[in-house]
């Protein structure tokens, strides 16, 4: 199917094409738009797409319970440039990628809970989606 799609494209036809898969969207889109729950909230090339999304790393870790105690402290980690708290995860957003794991590990413990799991998402549409709405695509 995808090379029928790539031909197709090849010829200078215009492809509409709906996914949840953003990677398969990154490669082969020259435009693409991001819609949340009926709204468009970004439209452009994946190149400049990607540009839009927060500072390098997403990195994420899942808690044993409320990460927004979490959040509050993690938000004074060097490198850290933007945190949030979605029920048991902490999302930080940081320039010095896994460089910050251990200050943002100190964080949660010191906000009383454990870790559960350590996820590390580079820049991509992926983490743009998440930035723009706050949840990853299920």
């Amino acid at each position: 199917m995808w090379d029928l799609l790539r031909d197709l494209h090849r010829q200078g036809k215009t492809i509409v094409m709906s996914t949840h898969n953003l990677e398969e969207a990154d490669r082969l889109a020259d435009r693409l738009g991001i819609i949340d729950k009926g709204k468009l909230l970004a439209v452009d090339t994946p190149e400049a797409l990607k540009a839009r999304a927060p500072d390098g790393t997403l990195v994420e870790l899942v808690l044993d319970g409320d990460a927004a105690p979490a959040a509050e402290l993690a938000r004074t980690v060097p490198g850290v440039s933007r945190t949030e708290a979605r029920q048991t995860t902490l999302r930080a957003f940081s320039d010095r990628g896994g460089e910050v794991i251990p200050a943002l590990i100190r964080a949660a413990e010191q906000s009383g809970r454990a870790i559960r799991n350590i996820n590390l998402s580079p820049l991509s549409l992926e983490t743009l989606f998440i930035s723009l709405t706050g949840r990853k695509l299920d």
